[in-house]
């Protein structure tokens, strides 16, 4: 009896269950559920508030994309957020793509793009956010092409992150998807044959090129643009691929390409880049405004444009092969860092504009004949010998302070030279005052002012020579020397006191350091500095910006305190240190000092009793 009143509970039990869940089914009845389960629901309910709105439409030449939403969604149809589009595509479904603002994937492999008879423009009113932080306003009124992403078609949905194009089209025109901010990635199918901009002033970041594409061009204007994978079957990288990019800072060239157009990488922050041996031809403004300090152009490459470095302002050398027949223009203009360039090739070498003045020209005999080059090259050495080599050091003109010097490669000079301009500072009588400083890469055996002759340092046993100081920095301080040695820190003062000199002896102007038959070594990676007792002299062959970590002489005004002109080193001012000059830097751990000022004094030489008579400059003055 017992066993029966068992089986007989546990039917009523389950009947129960099945009846309750029955009827929970049919209710749609969450509360039932959550009564028969004895708690309440979680993690499926939440999932399902957390998917997103889709869709998927397919639409005939008499649809439109309205009303299947609708039909789709109902209600929800603005708020779609995932969406699937394909059949035909008319203008009228363009415009309406525009009001459903939380539009996130857009799908449209297949999908026709196709126009409509009465409505053949679309047009709408968009606005964003661009890079600068400005609102743009777009206003659109275009035509609609068939097998074509129109002008401006997806302009301003900002909520759109993800986008497949259609697998019938092969054109994208200008500014698709302008605005577009929030679509940071995209693939560009095998189909696609054409391009304009297409993705200008959007949030792009990756760019993928799908295998099957040969040639691509027209995709600049990406400001966000970090990251393009292109594919192996890639032959031409054409006008304009990615000018005006200024977030691409690498990319990797197919092995298989065999030409790069016009402004392809022009304005990008491109570091480096490998060509490939494949490389052919690259157009003018290729590479303009790029970060690139170093590039080797391969020796397959025959044809080179027209400034295609222009603008490389971190560009050091540039090597040309001999395989180059044809050159347009000038290939370098305003490459101001440009050191050296060694043009292995027969074509005309053109002639520069804004390069750096001390640039060197390598050129090589080829058939009894070297290339033409143009005025503008100064610094010329044929076969590892220079005739005239005239460096130049002018802070005043519009581009002195972009002059540097290294040279890349030991010649030999038949003369060498640099003018260095020596303003009127008074050198005061055991008062330091008119001193400048001076690094050479030669050392001059001529020194020479035009109108007062031969000039040597004091100590020098150079006959009728009117003397000057030159001192080098040592543990004991500054000391007398009586030659300038290559790559070496010195300060220099020319005398100037009408009240006590000569005039022959008062030196201010041009002066010319110059050597002749001079071996020209090439430039350490880096300058050595001389060591004193409490800082070093550092000398520099390119400008050093003004910074609190260093010290320049105020050569040509008066330091905190009255400090007569050319007499401290300050880290107060914002003079700047150039090509051919020195700078303090302090010796680690010493106490944190405004200046230092230059005491040449010493007990064997100078003494503050001393007084000068004579007229004539004496090494004990300073």
């Amino acid at each position: 009896m017992m066993i029966m009143k068992q089986k007989y509970t546990k039917w009523i039990y389950f009947l129960a269950i099945a009846t309750g869940l029955q009827w929970a089914s049919c209710t749609g009845s969450d509360e039932s559920l959550e009564l028969l389960n004895g708690g309440t629901q979680s993690s499926s309910t939440d999932s399902r508030a957390t998917e997103p709105v889709t869709a998927h439409v397919t639409l005939t030449d008499t649809d439109r994309l309205e009303a299947k939403l609708a039909e789709a969604l109902g209600d929800a149809a603005p708020t779609v957020q995932k969406l699937t589009i394909s059949g035909t595509f008319n203008a009228i479904d363009v415009e309406f793509l525009h009001t459903l603002t939380a539009l996130q994937s857009l799908d449209m492999t297949g999908a026709v793009v196709k126009s409509h008879n009465e409505h053949s423009h679309y047009s709408f009113t968009c606005s964003y956010v661009n890079p600068d932080g400005y609102t743009v306003e777009v206003n659109v009124n275009n035509y609609l092409s068939e097998k074509t992403i129109g002008y401006q078609m997806f302009a301003g949905m900002t909520s759109l992150k993800e986008f497949k194009i259609p697998a019938a089209i092969n054109s994208i025109e200008w500014h698709a998807f302008e605005g577009c901010t929030s679509l940071e990635a995209i693939s560009l199918p095998s189909n696609i044959k054409s391009m304009n901009r297409p993705f200008a002033y959007s949030g792009l970041t990756t760019l993928t090129i799908e295998e099957g594409i040969t040639s691509i061009s027209n995709l600049g204007e990406c400001h966000r643009l970090k990251t393009v994978n292109l594919p192996s079957t890639l032959k031409e990288i054409g006008p304009y691929a990615f000018e005006n990019c200024p977030s691409l800072e690498s990319i990797t060239i197919p092995d298989g390409v065999v030409k790069i157009g016009s402004w392809a990488f022009g304005n990008t922050r491109l570091t480096s880049v490998r060509l490939p041996d494949a490389l052919k031809e690259i157009g003018e403004y290729a590479f303009n405004g790029t970060l690139l300090a170093k590039i080797e152009i391969p020796a397959s490459v025959t044809t080179l444009g027209n400034r295609v470095f222009a603008n490389c302002k971190q560009l050091r050398t540039l090597t040309i092969p001999e395989t180059v027949t044809q050159t347009e223009g000038s290939l370098f203009d305003y490459c101001s860092n440009l050191t050296g360039v060694f043009w292995n090739s027969e074509a005309e070498v053109g002639d520069p504009q804004g390069v750096n003045e001390n640039c060197f020209l390598y050129l090589q005999t080829k058939n009894n004949s070297v290339p033409y080059w143009g005025p503008n090259w100064v610094n010329v050495i044929i076969d590892g010998v220079a005739k005239s080599i005239e460096l130049k050091y002018d802070i005043s003109s519009w581009r002195g302070s972009e002059n540097i010097f290294a040279c890349p490669q030991a010649f030999k000079a038949k003369s060498i030279s640099v003018d260095i301009h020596f303003d009127t500072q008074w050198t005061y009588q055991n008062v330091s005052s008119g001193w400048r400083t001076l690094a050479l890469p030669f050392t001059p055996t001529h020194i020479s002012h035009a109108e007062k002759g031969r000039l040597a340092p004091f100590g020098s046993d150079i006959e009728g020579a009117k003397p000057f100081w030159l001192r080098r920095l040592t543990q004991e301080g500054f000391t007398d020397v009586t030659s300038i040695e290559p790559n070496t820190p010195y300060i220099i003062a020319m005398p100037y006191n009408p009240d006590i000199y000569i005039d022959e002896y008062n030196i201010s102007g041009t002066v010319t350091f110059k050597a002749t038959d001079a071996e020209i070594e090439a430039t350490p990676q880096e300058l050595l500095p001389d060591e004193g007792p409490d800082y070093y002299l550092q000398p520099t062959y390119r400008r050093v910006a003004a910074n609190d970590e260093i010290y320049v002489l105020n050569r040509n005004w008066w330091a905190e305190g009255g400090q007569y002109e050319g007499s401290v080193f300050t880290n107060t001012a914002s003079q700047d240190v150039y090509c051919f000059e020195a700078y303090v830097k302090p010796k680690p751990g010493t106490p944190t000092r405004s200046a230092y000022a230059i005491d040449t004094r010493s007990a064997n030489t100078r003494s503050v009793s001393q007084k000068n008579t004579t007229g004539i400059p004496a090494i004990g003055d300073m």
